[in-house]
């Protein structure tokens, strides 16, 4: 390949890659992952129901989180006004959060159900 088109070549790669990346970190796109955190995460929550069995527990500020199936049993005890911190816990999608009941010492992966709009 002669040196011109080599040059040609490796700008064109570099800019289709550099409208990718700003496709992907754009604007838009940063609002999107933020839009899609819960935006109260940490202390200072409280039970305010728990629903199904343990499958949905919902907060103080009206939040419902939907629970793994493999930790409704544990919530299915969790009382009204008992303390939860919420943490995002980076794991298996979508239980992407830990609800931590403060008052039993224990942890649940949850999943946020968001708001309709």
């Amino acid at each position: 390949m002669p040196a011109m088109d080599r040059r040609r070549f490796v700008r064109g790669v570099l800019a289709l890659g550099g409208v990718l990346a700003a496709g992907s970190r754009g604007p838009a796109g940063r609002a999107a992952q933020r839009a899609e955190r819960y935006p109260s995460a940490g202390p200072g929550h409280f039970i305010k129901e728990t629903r199904e069995g343990g499958r949905y527990v919902v907060l103080e500020d009206r939040s419902l989180w939907e629970i793994a199936e493999a930790n409704r049993y544990t919530t299915a005890e969790w009382q009204e006004l008992e303390g939860i911190a919420v943490r995002f816990a980076n794991g298996d999608p979508p239980y992407d959060y830990e609800l931590s009941n403060i008052d039993r010492d224990q942890g649940v992966a949850a999943r946020w159900v968001r708001p309709e709009r």
